[in-house]
């Protein structure tokens, strides 16, 4: 039941679509030049714009954001990830203090106002970017517990 559920979910732009040209087509084989078919027409075409536009912004909030820590230097890939749709400021902080040794952490790039974080962390939101790094400089209060990956 559940493999039925799941086709259905990654079909489903394309079924709408073709139910929704099959509706044009059948409008356009009894089309007389009324404004009524012109409307149907019409605004069959933008449904089926619609349903694809939907389905890619759906598909782009289930990305996968590669995390990758920049240690002193050091570019070490976080194994864990998360999706665009709930990459979130806090949810970095968590991911953070996993890595942590100890129970708190000061890290510059995450609580300086001065620091690009949060554009980067929107970038991650909005699509433009798929690859969060961290910046840990040797000043900052962190020490990465290399047992946890």
């Amino acid at each position: 039941m559940n493999s039925i559920y799941n086709w259905i979910e990654k079909y489903k732009p394309i079924v709408v679509s073709v139910i929704l040209i099959i509706l044009f087509y059948s409008a356009l084989e009894k089309f007389n030049g009324d404004i009524w078919h012109w409307v149907d027409a019409s605004i069959t075409i933008a449904t089926v714009f619609g349903v694809w536009y939907n389905y890619i912004q759906n598909q782009r909030k289930l990305d996968k954001i590669n995390m990758i820590l920049n240690y002193h230097g050091e570019e070490i890939p976080i194994k864990s990830y998360m999706i665009r749709s709930n990459f979130s400021r806090a949810e970095i902080k968590g991911i953070l203090a996993g890595l942590c040794q100890e129970k708190t952490y000061k890290i510059e790039y995450t609580d300086s106002e001065q620091s690009t974080f949060l554009e980067d962390v929107y970038k991650i939101q909005t699509g433009t970017e798929r690859n969060f790094i961290i910046k840990i400089k040797p000043s900052d209060i962190f020490t990465y517990n290399h047992e946890i990956y």
